[in-house]
């Protein structure tokens, strides 16, 4: 009996053995296809990025350029100090008269929360800072009761019809996430929305009006060359919120607002003033994305991006003469060839040479 149940019970071994052995082999094989298919479907805008983890969404997303993604992580221990911090503005000394300054900057780009912030903390001034579209009593353009230093307006405006400094402030960005975040100050601003817009909204907004964004870009750079006011300092958008350059901005705007003769921060108050203004998770989200936001870099797609590099290019040769604007929109040609996402509208799982073609780019 015992012979019988022996014989029995090795073909029954060997016949397991058989089983998991083809099945081994079977998810070898496939496993390379799978991996495959994995990659193709990341690669071709299936995830969002958010903080530090991959979380599966629904529909394409764009995801910020991979470089700006793994950059080292920022150490703010200098400014843990910043948090509550006084800062001391003291006035020129002797009897200065000052005229306003004009800060000029495209429509929403610069927000009047923030211009405000900025120039009340850097001059001391209770409103340094004030709007140009912005009316109450004894409020008109800027001038009103109580001293202005800058006066947030747009190119739109003929600034020889005011009494103002005969050199200006122009802010600078590249519109390509200058469009965006504009339109996203709207929202903010009018419509109630906090943080950032959807991609859909991004989406829709983009396809309708993004085809006139170099234009505006060119106007407010210059739309005031006719002007007897001459610039007195670029502020480069970019550089205003990059770690390394940030505070050297601040000097620069420190040093401008001196000439003019308005009281200002001592110098080594400028890296709490650029830190507290800025803000903390801005700082972090343009470090890492280049972008206001961590949600999502907003996207374009292929045709927008190479008819907007064109107009840029047009843009340069206008301004050629004046080789400070020229590089810095060099500069922005060749960070926007390299860093701006490409945006297909790839809907669910694509296949492997969308998968591939996604990767690609």
């Amino acid at each position: 009996m015992g012979g019988e149940s022996s014989k029995k019970t090795v073909p029954d071994r060997v016949r397991k053995r058989k089983i998991i052995c083809i099945c081994v082999s079977v998810l070898l094989a496939l496993l390379p296809l799978f991996s495959k298919e994995i990659r193709s479907a990341i690669n071709a805008h299936g995830h969002d990025y958010l903080g530090d983890t991959w979380t599966p969404v629904t529909g394409p997303v764009s995801l910020p350029p991979a470089e700006k993604k793994n950059k080292e992580p920022l150490d703010f221990s200098p400014f843990e100090y910043c948090v509550d911090f006084k800062f001391n503005a003291t006035a020129p000394a002797g009897e200065v008269e000052t005229k306003p300054i004009w800060f000029n900057a495209a429509p929403n780009r610069v927000s009047p929360n923030f211009h405000r912030t900025l120039i009340n903390t850097m001059t001391g001034l209770s409103s340094g800072g004030k709007s140009f579209i912005a009316q109450s009593s004894g409020l008109k353009h800027c001038i009103g009761k109580d001293q202005t230093a800058t006066c947030l307006v747009s190119s739109d405006i003929d600034p020889d019809l005011f009494d103002f400094y005969d050199k200006y402030i122009l802010h600078v960005r590249n519109p390509f996430t200058g469009f965006p975040a504009a339109y996203n100050l709207k929202s903010q601003l009018y419509r109630n929305v906090e943080g950032q817009d959807s991609i859909e909204v991004w989406r829709a907004v983009r396809d309708e009006w993004s085809y006139g964004m170099v234009q505006e870009f060119n106007t407010s750079i210059t739309g005031w060359s006719y002007s007897k006011v001459d610039v007195g300092m670029y502020l480069v958008h970019e550089d205003l919120y990059d770690f390394e350059k940030g505070v050297g901005v601040m000097k620069k705007l420190r040093n401008f607002l001196i000439e003019a003769g308005f009281p200002v921060v001592p110098e080594e108050e400028l890296s709490c003033l650029w830190y507290n203004t800025l803000g903390h998770e801005s700082i972090v989200n343009y470090h890492k994305f280049g972008y206001e936001y961590g949600d999502y870099v907003p996207a374009y797609t292929k045709e927008q991006k190479t008819m907007h590099l064109e107009e840029m290019r047009k843009v340069k040769k206008e301004v050629e003469n004046d080789s400070e604007l020229a590089g810095i929109i060099d500069r922005y040609i060749k960070e926007s060839e390299t860093e701006i996402v490409i945006d297909e509208g790839i809907v669910g799982i694509p296949s492997e040479e969308e998968g591939k073609q996604a990767g690609d780019e």
